[in-house]
């Protein structure tokens, strides 16, 4: 198993960033400007349209969301990898190289928190035996060059 550098990581997790911010900026702008057309449509109470807007706290917690399920649905499935790590041609797998479940992802992705509050926690993937990251650790995974059962091999 050829384990994933840092730097490969890094692009992986900045590539994943951009998708995930392009697509909640997408929502964002639904969900702001909805109300709006749908109060020019329908002629709503102007109570209604700011008891809509009022729910700013939707936008975060929609984000917190679809990121876990974005995280731990694409490392559980059978690529084992998000967008980010399929163009880098890296791979998230159990410390014995099977594929992790989506428990065991949800509490990798749950980890990362803890990683970014510490930022050593992702720093000390540069300087491990297995580049293993605190949340790596925490969750025990590995994130390596993409294999296959048959070896390694270009990904699809």
């Amino acid at each position: 198993m050829i384990y994933a550098g840092f730097l490969k990581r890094t692009a992986a997790l900045l590539i994943d960033i951009c998708l995930l911010l392009g697509a909640f900026q997408v929502v964002s702008i639904v969900l702001l400007i909805a109300p709006l057309v749908l109060w020019e449509a329908t002629a709503l109470e102007s109570w209604m349209v700011e008891a809509i807007m009022n729910r700013s706290y939707l936008l975060p917690l929609a984000g917190l969301v679809v990121t876990w399920l974005y995280y731990s649905c694409s490392e559980a499935s059978s690529r084992q990898a998000t967008a980010g790590k399929i163009l880098m041609k890296l791979q998230v797998s159990r410390l014995d190289g099977t594929r992790p479940g989506f428990g065991q992802a949800t509490v990798r992705h749950f980890s990362k928190y803890l990683s970014a509050l510490l930022m050593a926690g992702f720093i000390m993937a540069a300087f491990t035996r297995r580049k293993q990251a605190l949340h790596d650790r925490i969750a025990r995974c590995v994130v390596s060059e993409y294999q296959s059962a048959n070896g390694p091999r270009e990904m699809p």
